[in-house]
C-alpha cells in the first residue's frame, strides 16, 4: 500500500483507509468487519455467521425446469431441520440458505434460483436455467442433479452432468417424482443412466418423491457420503502399488521408438482427488488409457463414490 497515496485518501473524509486486493483476498475480512460495524452503529442488526458458512458443505440442486427442484428442496427443509441463515449472493435475487442437519451445516446454493418461476419466454427457459446452473455449480462442492423420473434423462441433464465433471464437483443423481412411476420404469431409468450419463457413472443414484418424502433421508446420507469422498486422500504407497499392478497387466503402448513409463504417483489435492503421475513423456499417454487407470483406482481403492478423479501428467526431470 503506497504511503504517498494515504494523504489523498484521508482527504476524502471517510476515516482510516483499508488497503485490499480482490485478486489475493488481502484484508477482505477486515473490510467486511468494518462494514458490519458501521451498519450496526447506525442501528442495523447483522446476523452474520461466517463460521457456519466456512465449515458448511455447499450443495447446488440443479436440473431442467419443472424437474421438481423447488419441491425437493422444500421437502429437505421440512424434514425436521432448521434454517440457519439466508445470505444474499453477489448476483441479484440469488440467495444461499444454510440448514443444520445432524448439527452439520449444509449450505444450499441459489435457492432463489430453484424456487423462482421463470419469467423468461419458453424459448429461453433452457438457456436461462443452464446459465444459472453454471453459476451454482461453480460455487458448490456437491451437485444434486434432479431428473424428472416421468420424462427421463434430457440433453440438458447431460450438459449439467458434464459441467459438474469438468468443474471437479461431487455429483449425486436424483430421479424425482418417483411416486409417479412403476418398478419397470425405474429399472429403465437406471439402464438409461448407464448409457446416457456413462461419463459420470461414479455418481450415486437415488429415487425421491418430494410429495411423499420417499428418499429424502437417503439423499441427505449421500450428501454426507460424497462430502467425505471428495476430500479422500489416497495413501501414496497404496496408490503406487495399485498403479504398478495396472501397468503390469495393461502396459501403456507408447510408440515404436519410445516406450511410455510411469515412475511414481502421488495425490496432490482433494475436492476432487487430483493425482500427479511422473512419467517419461506425457504425450505417450492416451485419454483412453488414463480413463482405464481411473477406473482401476475406483475399483481397487475405498470406493470414491460421487467424486471425479483428475490425473495430471508431469515429465520427470
Amino acid at each position: 500500500f503506497e504511503t504517498d497515496v494515504k494523504p489523498d485518501l484521508y482527504s476524502l473524509g471517510f476515516g482510516e483507509p483499508i488497503p485490499i486486493s480482490a485478486d489475493h483476498g488481502l484484508n477482505i475480512d477486515i473490510l467486511l468487519e468494518a462494514v458490519i460495524l458501521a451498519l450496526q452503529a447506525h442501528g442495523h442488526y447483522i446476523d452474520y455467521v461466517p463460521e457456519a458458512e466456512e465449515a458448511s458443505i455447499r450443495v447446488a440442486i440443479v436440473g431442467k425446469p419443472n424437474a421438481g427442484k423447488s419441491s425437493l428442496f422444500n421437502a429437505i427443509v421440512g424434514s425436521q431441520r432448521s434454517l440457519v441463515t439466508e445470505l444474499p449472493g453477489t448476483t441479484r435475487d440469488i440467495v444461499d440458505e444454510t440448514l443444520l442437519i445432524d448439527d452439520i451445516p449444509i449450505t444450499f446454493v441459489d435457492t432463489a434460483g430453484i424456487r423462482k418461476k421463470s419469467k423468461v419466454s419458453v424459448k429461453n427457459v433452457e438457456y436461462y436455467s443452464v446459465m444459472r446452473a453454471i453459476d451454482a455449480i461453480e460455487r458448490s462442492d456437491i451437485i444434486v442433479l434432479v431428473v424428472d423420473a416421468t420424462q427421463g434423462i434430457s440433453n440438458q441433464d447431460q450438459k449439467i452432468a458434464g459441467l459438474a465433471e469438468k468443474n471437479g464437483k461431487g455429483l449425486i443423481t436424483v430421479f424425482n417424482k418417483a411416486d409417479l412411476i412403476n418398478d419397470k420404469k425405474a429399472s429403465s431409468l437406471l439402464k438409461a443412466f448407464e448409457l446416457e450419463l456413462y461419463f459420470v457413472n461414479y455418481s450415486p443414484v437415488t429415487f425421491t418423491s418430494a410429495i411423499t418424502g420417499r428418499g429424502i433421508d437417503e439423499l441427505i446420507d449421500k450428501i454426507f457420503l460424497v462430502s467425505e469422498k471428495i476430500d479422500y486422500h489416497i495413501p501414496t504407497g497404496l496408490l503406487n502399488n495399485l498403479i504398478g499392478r495396472f501397468v503390469s497387466s495393461t502396459p501403456p503402448v507408447g510408440t515404436k521408438v519410445k516406450k511410455a513409463k510411469i515412475y511414481y504417483a502421488t495425490q496432490i489435492n482433494t475436492r476432487p482427488p487430483l493425482i500427479m503421475l511422473n512419467v517419461n513423456d506425457p504425450r505417450l499417454f492416451t485419454h483412453s488409457y488414463l480413463r482405464g487407470l481411473k477406473r482401476a483406482i475406483r475399483e481397487n481403492i475405498d470406493p470414491l463414490e460421487g467424486t471425479p478423479i483428475f490425473i495430471k501428467l508431469r515429465r520427470k526431470k
